[in-house]
């Protein structure tokens, strides 16, 4: 049985933010998921043949940013997990991931709290990490420190994989913004004029992409031994998933 912990140790603010934010766009990610426009269905697969070759069974699974954990909690029914810990800002996603959850027969755990501080409180250690189109709304710097705090809460020989969107050499956020504009309005004919208009607001206000050597050279400075891109989307590859691999004789 899932239990959603409410510990709301980030500022009032960011509380407000994050219930502003699942009330108004939740429903058109959702689509965006339905949709796969995100191919989730892809990464799903990928996680899911990670989990089975690459982890030993009894594995424990830190889900960051989790949303209402509807991809993980498929995944994780068909492999032999012992503990899930979802965390996310927003306590209205957790409730959804708490039904998503019931029907569990390993350990579950929810969090309401941010991601950066729930690494750097973590008393325990995870075999693998997974955290999906979220890292790249922090700064530099930031993902910087989030690499090396998911560094240090892996056990030895665990695995970190993010899914962001990635730039071309050379390339910035607003050039990056204008190519993929007219593709994405394209692609994802199936929104609503209101839908995408919300997602690209959201997209230009929020999203802070790097470049592929970039996220992976972010890994190599946090300690990771093997980095590598497991997956692009086709197409003009808006986002790319990345796999990062601790060593198994480091702490």
């Amino acid at each position: 049985m899932a239990e959603a912990l409410r510990q709301f140790d980030s500022t009032f603010d960011n509380r407000l933010d994050a219930l502003e934010i699942f009330r108004n766009d939740w429903q058109i990610y959702k689509r965006l998921v339905e949709l796969n426009y995100f191919h989730h269905t892809e990464v799903a697969a990928h996680l899911e043949a990670c989990l089975e070759k690459d982890i030993p069974a009894g594995f424990s699974f830190l889900d960051l940013a989790c949303g209402d954990a509807a991809m993980p909690s498929t995944i994780l029914s068909q492999v032999p997990v012992a503990s899930y810990t979802g965390i996310d800002l927003s306590g209205p996603a957790l409730a959804l991931a708490a039904r998503n959850l019931d029907a569990a027969t390993y350990q579950t755990k929810l969090e309401c709290r941010d991601m950066l501080q729930a690494l750097s409180m973590s008393q325990s250690q995870f075999d693998f990490i997974w955290c999906g189109l979220s890292v790249h709304h922090l700064s530099l710097e930031n993902k910087a420190r989030f690499m090396q705090l998911a560094h240090h809460a892996l056990k030895p020989g665990g695995v970190l994989m993010i899914y962001e969107p990635v730039l071309s050499n050379g390339e910035t956020a607003t050039s990056f913004n204008r190519r993929m504009h007219h593709v994405l309005k394209a692609r994802w004919n199936q929104l609503t004029e209101r839908e995408f208009s919300r997602i690209w607001e959201h997209i230009e206000e929020c999203d802070k992409p790097e470049t592929a050597d970039t996220w992976l050279t972010l890994g190599l400075y946090a300690g990771f031994v093997r980095n590598r891109t497991v997956f692009s989307q086709p197409d003009g590859g808006y986002c790319r998933l990345f796999k990062y691999r601790k060593s198994a004789n480091e702490n």
